[in-house]
């Protein structure tokens, strides 16, 4: 993909709950690509896919100081070199890029070389869906993972054991960015397809999205559809001020809840069929 360039907005905000909710609203706008710290959030994105003056619309209308930076797709790794530290999740799972040394003393271990998708196991969400992953037995179970990003939730399924895994996004850079990640961890259960929804999926297991809370309202009827009748379907990507909306859609649809994790405001949702 030559030429590429990003938007990258720097958001003074030292507030952790606040930069979740920026984070909720800026997936919206086309961001795709975050990194969270203690005076700041960082937000990334493909030029392409940003209205700049209706981001900077909004942060001004909520009073939020920001710089604004154009990165070049070959210094994108160079970044995330100085800002992407592994992420260990007790004894199961650690993820690293590739320019980390291994870690021991863990079940699964992942490397992703992130760029500009999302999901490196840093953002809350992410965080929730490896940790609901490790209480689900995935041997020879066939998985959907719809909005992969980066691919990490397949690349994750694969390695526990998953005999086929769908992995759907509808955008070019997180289909070339999964499909690097894939090959790097030597996965081949793993079809990498460009969608932006389900139709045509094969019903499976277990079904794993973490998008957020517009796509996930608009996509529940086919989630169920796709579900199988004892399957798991495993959500995150929404704040706890959205689980009346999800729980209230959700039993319309006739799915029930059957578990829930939750971390700095947001939260991660089980469901399976109600009947």
């Amino acid at each position: 993909m030559p030429d590429k360039q990003y938007i990258s907005y720097r958001i003074n905000e030292p507030d952790a709950e606040k930069q979740d909710i920026l984070v909720a609203m800026l997936q919206d706008f086309g961001f795709d690509g975050f990194e969270q710290t203690d005076t700041m959030l960082i937000a990334n994105g493909y030029d392409g896919s940003l209205d700049e003056k209706e981001v900077e619309g909004y942060l001004s209308e909520i009073n939020a100081g920001y710089s604004k930076a154009v990165i070049k797709e070959e210094n994108w790794n160079k970044m995330w070199e100085s800002d992407f530290p592994p992420i260990i999740i007790e004894d199961f799972c650690a993820v690293r890029a590739g320019f980390h040394q291994p870690i021991e003393g863990v079940k699964y271990e992942i490397v992703i070389d992130p760029k500009m998708s999302f999901g490196t196991g840093h953002h809350a969400t992410t965080w929730m869906m490896m940790k609901a992953m490790a209480s689900i037995g995935f041997k020879d179970k066939s998985v959907i993972d719809f909005g992969t990003g980066t691919g990490l939730l397949a690349i994750l399924a694969e390695k526990m054991g998953a005999k086929t895994i769908a992995a759907i996004d509808y955008d070019d850079w997180c289909i070339e960015n999964s499909r690097e990640n894939t090959a790097a961890n030597n996965c081949s259960n793993i079809d990498i397809i460009k969608a932006d929804n389900l139709d045509g999926s094969v019903v499976s297991d277990v079904i794993l999205a973490n998008i957020n809370k517009h796509i996930i309202l608009a996509n529940f009827p086919d989630l169920k559809k796709y579900l199988s009748k004892n399957g798991l379907l495993v959500i995150s990507g929404i704040l706890t001020d959205d689980e009346i909306d999800i729980l209230r859609t959700a039993t319309f649809v006739g799915l029930k809840m059957v578990s829930q994790l939750e971390r700095s405001g947001w939260l991660s949702i089980g469901f399976q069929h109600a009947a």
